[in-house]
């Protein structure tokens, strides 16, 4: 039996995917999955991974024809459309599998809606498919890199402007007076927003990044696709949290979520505006460094095998 799941979101998304891909799996099927270019390897499905270069080369009418001959040639059985777009759905049909389900509105023999959590709207696929729920969390397989004990990731950048955190100086600079090495992590494109002490990691494979994370003892940055990274790979994390809301992402207590919780106007979109509606940008300008350095030591305090004490995991 061979599935194909499509999910062409960016890395969080794809990330969220991991435990439908996984248990597809444990049922016997050998699994290919759609993605972004770089993203399949970390998935590591049994079958292929199939870069999808939505925005360059695969761009337009002929790279949806280009990959759906291709998903053709390798015949599955079964397709699980992760990505709620009418192109994800025109691929899914185009692929000739005899039973397709996705959350789209074209292309599926099914329509399955979403759930209340990220995680849970790929499980829903795999349980409408009658794929028994064996993998809840999103597990990704890492390498811990060589780092000093106690080492800090500072993830500073995010796709979306107004999720990013202006104070990155002062706390790297109280980690590295305190004894703790940072390592700063991101695109070659968010390399200028490293600023203070630290060991720059930027524009290294997803793989590469996994192992880097694996190895630190906290992850921090805001809601980003590297922190859902960590937490897949088992590091604790603080997430700083500005214009999104928490209630989408799992319930999970190794990650701390952190966000200035007097401020009426957040959070104001699911994803993150290009820029702040109201100009003041307040709900990440005003998260204080000294509360992200609480949060960090305690994630230091935090056994990777025990659960952060609930009354710790929100504020």
């Amino acid at each position: 039996m061979r599935a194909l799941v499509i999910n062409t979101a960016f890395l969080g998304d794809v990330i969220f995917t991991a435990p439908l891909v996984a248990n597809l799996q444990h049922a016997g099927y050998e699994v290919d999955l759609l993605t972004r270019p770089g993203y399949g390897a970390l998935l590591r499905p049994t079958g292929e991974a199939i870069a999808y270069d939505k925005r360059g080369e695969d761009r337009g009418t002929l790279g949806v024809f280009r990959i759906g001959r291709l998903l053709r040639e390798r015949k599955p059985t079964l397709v699980l459309g992760a990505h709620p777009s009418v192109r994800s759905g025109l691929i899914a049909a185009l692929s000739g599998a005899p039973r397709r389900l996705g959350w789209g509105p074209v292309g599926y023999h099914q329509r399955v809606p979403r759930g209340p959590r990220f995680v849970e709207d790929a499980r829903a696929l795999g349980a409408a498919a009658g794929i028994p729920d064996r993998v809840h969390q999103p597990h990704i397989a890492a390498s811990p890199a060589a780092l000093a004990a106690g080492t800090v990731a500072l993830v500073p950048g995010s796709r979306v402007a107004t999720k990013r955190w202006p104070h990155w100086a002062a706390v790297a600079g109280a980690l590295e007076a305190a004894g703790h090495p940072v390592v700063w992590l991101g695109s070659h494109d968010e390399a200028h927003l490293a600023h203070g002490a630290g060991q720059r990691a930027f524009g290294l494979s997803l793989p590469d990044t996994a192992d880097l994370l694996a190895a630190c003892a906290v992850a921090v940055g805001g809601d980003s696709g590297l922190l859902h990274l960590a937490r897949a790979v088992d590091t604790p994390v603080v997430m700083l949290f500005g214009p999104t809301p928490a209630a989408r992402l799992p319930d999970d207590p190794g990650r701390l979520d952190l966000w200035v919780a007097d401020l009426a106007c957040r959070p104001c979109s699911p994803h993150g505006p290009a820029r702040c509606p109201l100009g003041h940008h307040r709900c990440m300008a005003d998260l204080d460094p000294a509360r992200v350095l609480r949060g960090i030591y305690a994630g230091f305090s935090a056994h990777r095998s025990e659960p952060w004490p609930k009354a710790a995991r929100r504020s």
